[in-house]
């Protein structure tokens, strides 16, 4: 039998973590639903969901009988529907708490009214609404009626939905049941931080880097958003019409972000799919300003693009299958998830056309959440290994830089042996000292076939230079000399009023010489050699005139 440390060291073994990590999200998740389960039988708040009468108006010798998951048909906008049950539980402190979506809404205890939402001169929107309204102690066997009426075709017809228990009851049970919102919304938050961390992170960040992490954040966003206005426990906080405001907003913003993030992936087919997510977002933008001037309603735009965003949501499948043919590494893993999604999607809408699917379950938000973690777990994995292989490069960037370092001085070093025993004693002046330096890279410009000329006005009285500043000509020398892209190099360098000026004056002949001077600001030779001459208290500057190009290194003496 093992012991309990061989165990604990197959756990931890690097091949085994990830095995044992899932395993530990799945006891959780496992754990949490039987909590879920073995809380909602202890407490006294029952959901309402069956044994409902619904009546149309002016058509009371029709009865439906039913559940409030299903949307109740022939009702249109403004016609009035009352849903009834009898009331036959036991409780204390009875309460009720209600949830309708877009509705007027009028609840009456057997002939009394108890409740009452109705449109007003400052509102003429009902909006996204949750309330809790508290039952009289004799409630007992009288008929619950709860009447809606909406301004929209969409969201007419749809029963409200309805909680029973004592009023302790119900903020528990309404807080409990908004966890899965609030774990949601606290991995949107975890996300959108991680996100931004890592895109400060990442160093030379393409535009197209840029544009695909901005379309992943407002995807997340918007599920964010959705978390929050769905949450029971947040709705309470608001005004009904701002929290449809919210929600109308982000289903809208949600399909746009995705398929423009999808876009920023494709490849080889991204002229088709271009196309199409341009119509998308063009016809979305149209709605919001139409929205806004007050010509139409965002609910009204929601049910458009509802249906409209099947197709989309098809095309992409389509596009996401070609991509991951085409070996597209983004789609080859996440083709699979985006397919499911666009079937799971279709398959939803059809069933809310026909009148079938269960309206309390919010599938969309469930697909996008899943979306986003199957998108988002892609993004940090892709970029992680980006990350290191940057710090593997910096590391290995800052290793060659001290190894420069190292041989810079010992060139200087070696010029300065060099110039003793060329000149027999240690007092030898600054030319004297550029003489052995001109020599030693003449030869060395001639080995690898270059062109190399220094012109010297130095007067032989001068006396030396502090090693930064020699370093200076030392390193833009190795620059020059290691460099591929400087096959010629023509120097002037003087001593003018107390200062050392490097000047380097190119034709077309020579004009490889000053590229370095139209390098990047970024680039991390032009800023150590910038750095060094900073050090040195010195200064440099460069013009661009054409085909004549210079630079002018200015160093105090």
């Amino acid at each position: 039998m093992p012991s309990y440390k061989n165990v604990f060291k197959l756990i931890t073994a690097k091949k085994n973590k990830k095995y044992f990590i899932c395993f530990v999200i799945f006891i959780l998740v496992f754990s949490f639903y039987l909590l879920i389960q073995n809380k909602s039988k202890k407490t006294t708040v029952q959901e309402l969901k069956s044994g409902w009468s619904f009546i149309l108006k002016d058509h009371s010798d029709q009865y439906i009988y039913g559940n409030t998951h299903q949307r109740i048909e022939k009702i249109h906008a403004n016609d009035l529907l009352i849903m009834q049950k009898p009331l036959e539980m036991v409780l204390d402190s009875p309460e009720i708490a209600l949830k309708t979506n877009h509705q007027w809404v009028t609840v009456l205890l057997g002939d009394k009214q108890i409740y009452r939402y109705k449109a007003l001169d400052d509102q003429d929107k009902p909006g996204i609404l949750q309330t809790t309204i508290t039952l009289p102690k004799d409630f007992q066997g009288q008929k619950l009626r709860i009447i809606t009426e909406s301004p929209y075709n969409y969201h007419s017809g749809v029963p409200a939905q309805v909680f029973i228990g004592n009023s302790e009851d119900i903020d528990r049970y309404l807080i409990f049941h908004s966890l899965p919102q609030f774990i949601l919304l606290a991995i949107v938050l975890t996300l959108l931080t991680a996100i931004g961390i890592l895109f400060i992170l990442k160093k030379d960040k393409s535009r197209a880097f840029s544009q695909s992490t901005i379309f992943l954040l407002g995807f997340i966003f918007c599920i964010g958003i959705q978390a929050l206005v769905s949450n029971n426990q947040i709705s309470l906080l608001f005004h009904p019409e701002l929290i449809a405001l919210f929600s109308d907003l982000s289903l809208l913003l949600l399909p746009i972000f995705l398929t423009n993030y999808y876009l920023s992936q494709t490849n080889r087919y991204r002229v088709f799919y271009r196309l199409a997510v341009f119509f998308q977002t063009a016809l979305t933008l149209c709605f919001l300003i139409l929205a806004l001037l007050g010509q139409t309603n965002l609910p009204i735009a929601v049910h458009v693009f509802s249906g409209f965003n099947v197709f989309i949501t098809l095309y992409t499948a389509v596009i996401s299958m070609f991509e991951a043919a085409d070996e597209n590494h983004f789609f080859i893993v996440c083709s699979p998830g985006i397919i499911l999604a666009a079937f799971i999607h279709c398959f939803y809408y059809i069933q809310l056309f026909t009148g079938t699917v269960n309206l309390t379950t919010d599938w969309p938000l469930i697909i996008f959440s899943c979306l986003m973690i199957l998108i988002s777990g892609y993004y940090f994995t892709e970029n992680y290994f980006v990350l290191k292989q940057q710090q593997a490069r910096r590391l290995e960037e800052q290793q060659l830089q001290l190894i420069e370092h190292e041989k810079q001085v010992n060139l200087l070093l070696t010029f300065k042996l060099l110039a003793v025993q060329r000149y027999k004693t240690e007092n030898y002046s600054l030319n004297e000292l550029f003489q052995v330096i001109e020599d030693y890279y003449q030869k060395e410009f001639a080995k690898q076939a270059k062109f190399f000329n220094c012109q010297l006005t130095i007067p032989s009285e001068t006396a030396f230079l502090k090693e930064h500043p020699l370093l200076v000509v030392i390193q833009l020398l190795e620059k020059f000399l290691h460099s591929s892209d400087y096959s010629a190099v023509e120097l002037k360098i003087k001593q003018q009023a107390g200062q050392l000026i490097i000047e380097s004056n190119t034709s077309n002949f020579v004009r490889h010489s000053l590229e370095l001077i139209n390098e990047a600001e970024t680039d991390p030779t032009h800023q150590k050699i910038k750095e060094t001459i900073r050090r040195s208290d010195g200064h440099w500057a460069w013009e661009n005139n054409g085909k004549e190009q210079s630079f002018k290194i200015i160093l105090t003496l």
